[in-house]
């Protein structure tokens, strides 16, 4: 059985907090200004009535766990911290692995879906240079993102560098072993088990890839390097698209609904296959859904989220909360939206959805 202490851990500082410091942390957080980006406001002041008597640490993550609230957990080889699991107020779990300069060599990221269990749905690791003396001395960035279909995406990013390269599985991978069950509170081991996947497994799902190269412009845009006809449309194609947009506006301000899906259909089913990585298809999905919604026809605007998630690139992906976040806010599911803006704001943060995605902030407001 392995030691846990239900303590944070201080990753800045390379140390643990104490168990006074560790509840002093929470009884601050879940206060009497409730932040509606920490979850439900009753259960946070359920919280903090549970704090002002709370005196033990493990207690309090017994509690959390329970209510789908922030804590830390540390994992302990002897007297020295080996890992540490960290569940974020979007119900998200994170495992830090640790190296012997007590940095964070590696994470998996898990996230609790719709069945009540866990799926790793990512990994990050960073190669270190050969005379590290802190985390800022690695060479490689790397990032997996695994889907429950087996698809499998990797992002390798040198430090400094410009450009970064993607590569998209080209066979599924078995991620049996992504999952895990929640457990009983204390029964941690399943969460930092290291070793997943059996030798050799990531690089066969690899076999036959095609690599495209992608550059990180200054102004926070991403250009393909090499224009892949296996992954971009050719400029006709992208102006039949543009075509299709522009009749689908006219014919929905001229009351004629069937026409406006029907373009957008034909025009979905014109494109190249594999579609997988072209942003004219997801482009094409989110106008369907957007009409969708203005014919307040939110069911079947919430069944294209699955097709959306699988059509969208590395390099928008990151804005699919968002996306599903307008969905279900126009489907007046809040509670849904409210998930979703929180997960894009735990990624990117408040001030970019401020700056960059002024509409979305806008809806997020009425929530």
């Amino acid at each position: 059985m392995n030691n846990y202490i239900y303590q944070n851990w201080l990753r800045g500082y390379k140390e643990q907090h104490n168990e006074e410091d560790t509840l002093w942390y929470y009884a601050d957080m879940y206060n009497t200004k409730y932040d509606p980006n920490l979850g439900d406001i009753a259960v946070q002041k359920k919280a903090n009535k549970f704090l002002k008597t709370c005196t033990s640490s493990k207690e309090w993550a017994k509690f959390a766990y329970e209510h789908d609230l922030e804590f830390q957990i540390c994992k302990m080889d002897g007297h020295l911290t080996e890992a540490y699991l960290h569940q974020d107020n979007i119900k998200d779990i994170t495992v830090f692995f640790l190296d012997e300069d007590d940095d964070v060599f590696m994470y998996y990221a898990f996230k609790r879906e719709n069945n009540g269990q866990y799926f790793l749905f990512a990994m990050v690791f960073w190669e270190w240079t050969e005379n590290k003396k802190t985390d800022e001395d690695y060479k490689t960035f790397w990032k997996y993102l695994f889907e429950p279909n087996g698809n499998v995406q990797v992002i390798e990013r040198e430090k400094d560098a410009e450009e970064e390269c993607v590569w998209t599985s080209k066979q599924p991978l078995n991620v049996e072993s992504n999952w895990e069950e929640r457990p009983q509170f204390g029964d941690w081991d399943g969460f930092f088990k290291m070793k997943r996947w059996a030798d050799g497994a990531l690089d066969e799902a690899f076999k036959g890839q095609n690599i495209t190269t992608y550059i990180k412009t200054a102004a926070g845009t991403t250009i393909a390097k090499t224009n892949q006809p296996y992954n971009f449309l050719a400029v006709a194609q992208q102006e039949e698209i543009a075509v299709a947009l522009a009749k689908a506006q006219d014919y929905h301000k001229q009351g004629e609904k069937d026409k406006v899906f029907k373009v957008l259909q034909k025009a979905y089913n014109n494109l190249p296959k594999p579609k997988e990585n072209y942003e004219a298809t997801s482009q094409l999905i989110l106008e369907v859904i957007k009409y969708h919604n203005l014919y307040n026809e939110h069911t079947e605007a919430l069944d294209l989220l699955e097709k959306l998630e699988k059509y969208l690139n590395a390099d928008t992906y990151f804005l699919l909360p968002l996306y599903k976040a307008k969905t279900y806010f126009n489907a007046k599911d809040k509670q849904s939206a409210k998930s979703h803006f929180n997960a894009f704001i735990k990624a990117k943060g408040l001030d970019v959805l401020v700056k960059d995605y002024p509409d979305y902030y806008e809806i997020y407001q009425k929530i």
